[in-house]
């Protein structure tokens, strides 16, 4: 997770050890695994989303989170409704599939996950997908 491939958005870091960085950190560069996410929010329950999105309601990765968090759980997190930032997709669609958009207003984001949270492939893009197989 330290490095990604070697063009110029080279991470040469790995994130700060907190469920934020590292939600940020796969958001950015690495994807959604939303079995993954969906068995941490189990863990963790909604408390460190919570304070993640109060302390940056703007932020986008913030926001991305705290609906990923609401979609796979089916629990709403005592927040009020975003009123500002700009609207961003969920699925960023360099790094995987994403479907037709619809807007989620609640949390100022574009949902364009390609299905529900009883099924929703999430393969990596053809774009992506040429990176991986060139030798």
């Amino acid at each position: 997770m330290a490095t990604t491939d070697q063009s110029s958005s080279m991470v040469r870091h790995p994130p700060h050890p907190t469920v934020e960085s590292h939600l940020t950190f796969a958001l950015k560069y690495e994807g959604l695994d939303l079995a993954v996410l969906k068995r941490l929010f189990q863990v963790t329950g909604p408390a460190p989303i919570e304070a993640l999105v109060r302390e940056r309601p703007t932020g986008s990765y913030a926001r991305r989170i705290w609906f990923l968090y609401e979609w796979l759980t089916g629990a709403r997190i005592d927040l009020p409704d975003a009123d500002a930032g700009r609207y961003v997709p969920v699925v960023d669609p360099e790094l995987q599939w994403s479907g037709p958009e619809k807007t989620a207003s609640r949390y100022r984001i574009r949902d364009n996950l390609p299905g529900t949270p009883e099924f929703c492939p999430s393969g990596v893009s053809h774009q992506d997908s040429r990176k991986i197989h060139r030798p």
